[in-house]
């Protein structure tokens, strides 16, 4: 084969090695393990798919492109719900990967139910609602419905369950209702106190129309006042008429025109009333009528010493008032 024209020459030519041409077939997808569905508050469960020898698995998020999610692994932990997809590819050479598999996560909503508690009147009865529609309810009381009524106090549960079945409980507290009863009722300054006479869950009123869980009103003007104290559940309502006098906590007679003098506001609702103001020795520093009754802060024209000084306030038909106020100098 040295010369150009032996090459056409059988005699004279040579055989190369042989070449060998392996074609690798597109790998399979891989097979889902099946698709998961779980309920609201379970933990994602993770993803898993089998292949074949030689091949290895990537996650994405979509059918074809997509975000690569994982690489070489067989399973794949989700953070949310939907729909994921994995291709298998030839682990020997770089060939195209298989058609991707899908694998769904679905979540399965259930209502959020919040505990109640309930007070129950004296020979009455109460609903409990589940406050939720649409749902399969199952009561520990044997009852399906959406809502019972129970007349006996106790703890009461309800499992609402979703056509898929995941389910949620709620728990109903019904207590016997709270006696409402009023201890007394304070006026400070402009802030009126309504106490009651035992613990329990109540509302109050200062005109029987609008309640509050709040025992304290502020900016309350002066005047004759009904406070109103009722149990949850509406079975009692306590009343108590109280005079509201706006008294001073603070006297300072310097001339100045603010706060000079001890007065009280309020009084001219109640024309039989008297005021005793004294030391704190329980020295009588002066007395008299409570319509216009003032003190400058002087007996018998001499000043007195800057000092807390007490108050009685004495209505007919109500019990009397007692309180302390500061003179300062």
């Amino acid at each position: 084969a040295e010369d150009m024209v032996n090459l056409n020459n059988n005699l004279c030519s040579s055989v190369s090695e042989s070449f060998y041409i392996n074609i690798l077939e597109k790998p399979m997808a891989p097979i889902s393990q099946g698709d998961k569905l779980i309920c609201s508050g379970e933990e994602i469960p993770v993803l898993m798919v089998s292949t074949a020898a030689n091949t290895f698995v990537n996650w994405y998020d979509a059918e074809v492109g997509g975000t690569l999610l994982q690489e070489n692994s067989i399973s794949f932990l989700p953070i949310t719900e939907g729909v994921y997809y994995a291709e298998a590819l030839n682990s020997e050479v770089e060939c195209a990967a298989s058609d991707r598999v899908a694998i769904k996560v679905d979540i399965i909503s259930v209502p959020a139910l919040e505990d109640e508690d309930l007070q129950l009147c004296p020979n009455s009865s109460v609903t409990l609602d589940t406050g939720v529609e649409g749902f399969i309810y199952s009561w520990d009381t044997g009852e399906t419905s959406q809502t019972i009524s129970i007349s006996e106090p106790g703890t009461f549960q309800v499992e609402v369950f979703t056509t898929e079945g995941c389910s949620t409980i709620k728990t109903f507290l019904v207590k016997p209702v709270d006696k409402a009863e009023i201890a007394n009722v304070e006026s400070d300054e402009n802030t009126v106190v309504i106490t009651a006479a035992n613990q329990g869950q109540f509302e109050y009123s200062l005109n029987g129309i609008n309640f509050q869980e709040s025992n304290t009103f502020f900016n309350v003007p002066s005047g004759v006042y009904t406070a109103y104290m009722r149990d949850l559940g509406g079975c009692n309502t306590a009343l108590l008429e109280f005079p509201h006098i706006v008294v001073s906590k603070m006297i300072t007679p310097n001339g100045d025109g603010y706060n000079d003098i001890f007065a009280l506001k309020g009084l001219e609702y109640f024309p039989s009333s008297e005021i005793f103001i004294f030391d704190r020795y329980g020295k009588l520093m002066k007395s008299g009528n409570g319509v216009g009754f003032s003190w400058d802060g002087t007996l018998n024209a001499v000043a007195m010493p800057a000092s807390d000084y007490w108050y009685h306030i004495i209505i007919e038909g109500y019990a009397t008032l007692k309180g302390h106020f500061t003179l300062l100098r």
